[in-house]
């Protein structure tokens, strides 16, 4: 059983494995475009070069979601493939997005250092706009959150509940 963009269904919760970011903050240091600390460098360009691939959380989840991508050209655009290949809409509360430490701790060094600060740039909008963290977005029926959150609590992996979506594209 495969798992695929397009059966997305109203109502359904919409996941995220492990947290967002630093693929995109190692982007922004590697252009020359954001200043980190040096000790912050490898474990950024460590998410940036060598992703940990979701491959047995997506064998968990096929018998569980209803659709699936891995976040790889940032999760605005790749949820916007769930979105519209199931023809849904969706609810997403930034607040959950789970930032990664790194992004968390050096959001002052992007608004201050960022070369799109001076334009209202808004840390936030590095892991939705931003890839290659290749974690996996996921959609399940409300029924399935318990035993998607135990599995995911009981493998150490971290899954978080940002949205939910919404019948109306």
């Amino acid at each position: 059983k495969a798992l695929r963009r397009n059966n997305a269904q109203p109502g359904d919760l919409i996941y995220v494995t492990g947290t967002l970011g630093d693929a995109g903050l190692a982007l922004m240091l590697n252009r020359g475009n954001v200043v980190i600390p040096d000790e912050d460098r490898d474990v950024l360009n460590d998410r940036l070069n060598r992703p940990e691939p979701r491959i047995a959380e997506g064998l968990f989840l096929r018998a569980l979601a209803n659709s699936a991508i891995d976040v790889s050209d940032g999760l605005a655009a790749d949820l916007k493939h769930i979105l519209d290949a199931g023809h849904t809409g969706a609810n997403i509360f930034i607040e959950d997005i789970p930032f990664s430490k790194a992004l968390l701790e050096h959001k002052h060094w992007v608004a201050v250092h960022g070369d799109q600060a001076t334009t209202g740039f808004d840390w936030r909008n590095i892991p939705l706009s931003s890839g290659d963290d290749y974690e996996l977005c996921f959609t399940a029926p409300k029924e399935q959150q318990q035993k998607i959150q135990k599995w995911f609590y009981d493998a150490s992996v971290r899954c978080t509940q940002i949205g939910v979506i919404e019948e109306q594209p």
